[in-house]
């Protein structure tokens, strides 16, 4: 009975030296705490785990692309490398999640394999070695998290929430993989930004390469990775997104401008009888406008083309910006039946702006200004 109790120790022993030890060298836990040296031609760090030194090295090597030095994401250029060594630990498999559109095909040195499994990148070695070079070969492909292990072992299994709401999706923990099971309209689309509604009203930002176009239906059955970017911004990055094959009917609705709040972060509105005093650029800048005393917070950031100084229905996406409402304009249309064909109620004061948008107390005669009288505002010449 001694020998058998001591049989099955051994045995335990034994299966205890032969069992994995996996070492997380980069995630969403460590990346703020890694301390990174070096320049637009490599970056490097050097990680501890388990009293196990590790270094994690960028370097740019035939790219093209000047690297940047890594946050929450290690940014592997299109042939440029990343090399993971240690003198303490024989490396059998390292296992690489990327993120969603940047997780596409890789290479990495000999004796090393390479599989891929959606956005996990498996590289093993039977024999094991203290050093590894993995290349983006194909284009760009960016680190969210990496795991060294002494043994050769399953890839880790990806799991994923499913949502049946942008609500249900906003309720989630930052980084949380999902299954979309609902359809979405695509209220704005400008290059990889989609800004997508559903059936409750409810608004969320998609980001990821797409053909779709505003009214676009985005079929349920797809997964991506939840985020509340820069911790204000609610988004899903897509694994892959499905071909729309319905179109909707979007319509904006209407909010008051003394309602607009961070709270209607990603919405889609329209906000009549702004008035700006100044014509509004045409290229990426800010800039303001009024509806009564409410002053508003605007940016051209899809350059569209500016218009006068006037009142306008205006409909713009709401992102946030130093924690307050930033109002991307979408589109003009003259408030009303037009800005010269609003009633002007005679009672209400007469306020005169220069060219430049700065109020005017006292204008000067033969000066040309902007006259704002309730909702019309027409330019004059004194």
């Amino acid at each position: 009975m001694k020998k058998l109790l001591l049989s099955l120790v051994m045995l335990a022993f034994g299966a205890n030296l032969m069992s994995a030890t996996d070492y997380v060298l980069f995630s969403k836990d460590n990346y703020s705490t890694l301390e990174w040296t070096g320049d637009a031609n490599g970056w490097k760090t050097t990680v501890k785990v388990n009293n196990k030194t590790f270094t994690i090295e960028s370097k740019k090597s035939k790219s093209t692309t000047n690297l940047v030095k890594p946050t929450d994401l290690i940014k592997v250029y299109k042939s440029s490398d990343l090399i993971i060594s240690s003198t303490d630990v024989t490396m059998k498999q390292v296992t690489i999640t990327g993120t969603s559109g940047y997780a596409a095909e890789q290479s990495v040195s000999s004796p090393w394999t390479i599989s891929a499994d959606g956005l996990v990148t498996t590289l093993k070695n039977e024999t094991g070695a203290n050093d590894v070079t993995f290349t983006a070969s194909a284009s760009q492909f960016r680190v969210a998290n990496l795991v060294v292990s002494d043994e050769i072992g399953s890839t880790p299994v990806i799991t994923y929430t499913k949502v049946s709401s942008i609500a249900q999706c906003k309720a989630l923990a930052t980084d949380t993989k999902v299954e979309v099971a609902f359809p979405m309209t695509v209220a704005f689309v400008n290059k990889s930004n989609i800004f997508a509604t559903d059936a409750a009203g409810d608004f969320i930002q998609l980001y990821g390469s797409n053909k779709y176009e505003s009214n676009s239906i985005i079929p349920a059955g797809w997964k991506g990775n939840y985020k509340l970017y820069n911790d204000y911004t609610p988004e899903i990055e897509p694994e892959a997104l499905p071909e729309s094959t319905e179109k909707g009917n979007f319509t904006a609705k209407a909010v008051d401008a003394d309602k607009i709040t961070v709270d209607l972060v990603n919405n889609v509105i329209l906000i009549k009888n702004v008035t700006f005093a100044a014509e509004t650029p045409s290229a990426k800048e800010n800039f303001t406008g009024t509806v009564g005393s409410t002053s508003l917070s605007f940016r051209n950031n899809y350059t569209i083309p500016g218009v006068a100084a006037g009142v306008y229905d205006v409909t713009v996406v709401v992102t946030i910006f130093n924690k307050e409402p930033s109002l991307y304009v979408i589109n003009y249309a003259a408030a009303g039946a037009g800005v010269e064909g609003v009633a002007v109620d005679e009672n209400v004061p007469v306020v005169y702006y220069n060219m430049q948008g700065v109020k005017v107390e006292n204008p000067d005669r033969g000066g040309i200004y902007i006259r704002v009288q309730g909702n019309k505002a027409v330019k004059v010449a004194l």
